[in-house]
């Protein structure tokens, strides 16, 4: 995902994963406390087909650059599917692409 590769947050993680590489200590600290955090996740942090995900059990959750966040959970909060079903048909959804139900977590993954 190229929008991935040009994110200033994501783009060393790929780039660690993709040369299986592990930064120093000192090297992690030269770069944004977002990076460090994402890297402290490394363990469920996978590349899918050069996408980086968090697998979470079964699921997997995109990590979402920072570039489009904001016009991502516009999207999925706005239109005729974003407001309350009512509680039986809330508990009931079924997800819509795995991306349709769920919130934004800190680190710009969407969890479903």
């Amino acid at each position: 995902m190229e929008i991935q590769n040009e994110d200033e947050v994501l783009q060393p993680i790929i780039q660690w994963m993709t040369d299986d590489y592990a930064p120093t200590r000192d090297e992690l600290r030269s770069h944004p406390l977002d990076v460090r955090n994402l890297w402290a996740q490394r363990a469920v942090l996978r590349l899918q087909d050069d996408v980086l995900v968090r697998q979470n059990g079964e699921n997997h959750q995109l990590v979402v650059p920072q570039s489009i966040r904001q016009t991502l959970f516009d999207n999925v909060h706005s239109g005729p599917l974003a407001g309350h079903l009512g509680v039986e048909k809330t508990l009931f959804a079924k997800p819509i692409s795995g991306l349709a139900c769920g919130r934004m977590s800190p680190h710009g993954t969407i969890n479903a």
